[in-house]
């Protein structure tokens, strides 16, 4: 029988991949970040834009068409010795200001440069189509060609099996050096049983070793793994998605500086901008918003990545039952479920303003209320027929244990009210996107809420979001707007939740998860 085919990718997905990357001139390819080789089209000591662009059209036309390297080679090495880019010469070194003997154009050479730039952009453009299939096939395979070419360490990570998700990847994903040829294979659990394999419970020995590099250009010092060359460890794929959030940010403040504006790390636009590229990112790897369960799929990939990135889960909220009876227990379990996709640092926060009580009602349903005591010390609070000591910083949540009202958006909703007075900073730019949307628009005193409480539908998915309080001050009035924002991402009813946002304010949707990764108090 026939081994599982190598995940393949197609080809227009490598070019796009390709076609992203703008221009860096660079001489020495240690001169050039990372990042900066996956966003970039670059050629050591290539310093004129033109003889870079002739490279770059060379690499795209062989992609495109399925050129070999010896059509490659036969295309562009009589240009560039026409535009003398070929042989030894004499270059500054732009860094040191020394004249050096270097190499420009060469068949060895441009084997690097085809090799290279067609792997990479195959492997970013593999990774893309990874993220989309990993609920079908959860697994990679670690696949290398052993033969006397092939890296030792590669070979003994030959054959080795982890889920998509594993830390391993982001180090590992193939080409891991230069000239590599290892590769990555897709699989689901009817391959792993047909063909024998088995999910490894650990990296490939040896695989967490790393040892010091310095760049003696940038002096820049780093660890990389064993068996990876420097500036190869790292996804492809997942540094392109940083390079996204990257570029939406670069745009921002080109912006804002043509218009001589300072932007500060927690202003509005720039929020939107982050939160935008990680919109992109989600829904592409949720699959086709068509699908039934796109929100749940969409819903997991965002707490995953917050699991990932921002240490959603790690820390424990501070939530304290305000009886020790069943309901009570219930109640604050159900809670620390819910805001578990919570980042580290917000849970931090809160933690260090004081405590949540909770108080389950049996016989109520959805979440009643939200209070906060900044200066109850001592204070005895009446619920019900109950009583109960709250302390100054303390806050208290009441939350109803129903069927009808097991509802996580709902009780998020209310402790995103705790997070709004724990971080005033990060209710501020959902206060400055209300007065944007409102700016010049009269409220309306709404039948049904109390006298003095107005609202209005605005840009909102309710009116209950525009909401206003009366006795605030004008800049935190809107209450609700962050609080239903993060209802709407995290409640199970997809007719009013995190698809309406995706499909009628997509922005609300950015500010929430331009917040979410990349905010900290």
């Amino acid at each position: 029988m026939a081994k599982p085919e190598i995940l393949d990718v197609p080809p227009q997905e490598a070019i796009d991949a390709f076609r992203s990357k703008g221009f860096h001139v660079g001489f020495d390819w240690r001169d050039t970040d990372a990042l900066a080789h996956v966003q970039s089209f670059t050629v050591a000591k290539a310093m004129k834009q033109d003889i870079l662009r002739d490279i770059r059209t060379a690499v795209d036309a062989s992609m495109a068409d399925g050129k070999t390297f010896q059509q490659f080679r036969d295309r562009l090495e009589p240009l560039l010795r026409k535009k003398g880019w070929w042989g030894q010469q004499i270059m500054t070194d732009p860094l040191t200001g020394e004249e050096r003997l270097v190499q420009l154009g060469s068949a060895r050479r441009l084997r690097i440069i085809f090799d290279t730039n067609l792997h990479m952009s195959y492997a970013y453009g593999r990774w893309e189509h990874i993220e989309r299939l990993k609920d079908r096939m959860p697994y990679l395979r670690y696949v290398a060609v052993q033969d006397s070419r092939t890296r030792l360490d590669h070979i003994r990570w030959h054959g080795a099996v982890l889920p998509v998700d594993h830390p391993f990847w982001k180090t590992h994903y193939p080409p891991n050096g230069w000239g590599c040829r290892c590769i990555v294979q897709q699989m689901d659990d009817d391959d792993l049983h047909r063909y024998g394999y088995k999910v490894s419970s650990e990296p490939p020995p040896g695989s967490r070793q790393t040892r010091l590099w310095k760049n003696k250009r940038t002096g820049q010092v780093q660890q990389v793994p064993v068996g990876i060359d420097p500036g190869f460890s790292h996804n492809v794929g997942l540094a392109g998605r940083e390079g996204l959030v990257q570029q939406s940010i670069k745009k921002l403040e080109t912006s804002a500086k043509a218009a001589n504006l300072d932007i500060p790390n927690n202003d509005l636009d720039r929020l939107i901008a982050r939160g935008r590229a990680e919109r992109k990112d989600f829904v592409s790897r949720a699959g086709d918003p068509k699908d039934a369960g796109f929100a749940d799929r969409l819903r997991d990939e965002i707490r995953k990545e917050l699991r990932e990135r921002r240490g959603a889960g790690t820390v424990k909220s501070d939530l304290v039952p305000a009886l020790n009876s069943t309901n009570h227990r219930r109640a604050a379990r159900l809670l620390q479920e819910d805001t578990a996709y919570l980042p580290a640092s917000w849970v931090t926060r809160a933690n260090s303003k004081g405590r949540t009580i909770i108080y389950g009602a049996a016989n109520v349903n959805g979440v009643r209320g939200y209070h906060l005591y900044p200066d109850a010390d001592g204070y005895q609070h009446k619920e019900g027929k109950s009583w109960f000591n709250v302390h100054a910083g303390d806050s208290f949540i009441k939350i109803g244990l129903n069927p009808e009202g097991h509802d996580q958006g709902t009780r998020v909703h209310e402790f995103m009210h705790r997070m709004q007075s724990a971080m005033p900073d990060l209710d501020k730019p959902f206060q400055r996107l209300h007065r944007r949307r409102t700016k010049g628009e009269k409220l309306a005193q709404l039948s049904h809420y109390p006298k003095g409480e107005m609202a209005r539908k605005d840009q909102y998915l309710s009116h209950y979001q525009g909401r206003e309080y009366s006795g605030l001050p004008h800049d935190s009035r809107a209450l609700e707007v962050i609080t239903m924002a993060h209802q709407y991402v995290w409640q199970r009813k997809t007719h009013t939740g995190l698809m309406k946002m995706v499909d009628d304010d997509p922005e609300m949707l950015d500010l929430v998860l331009g917040t979410l990764f990349h905010y900290d108090p």
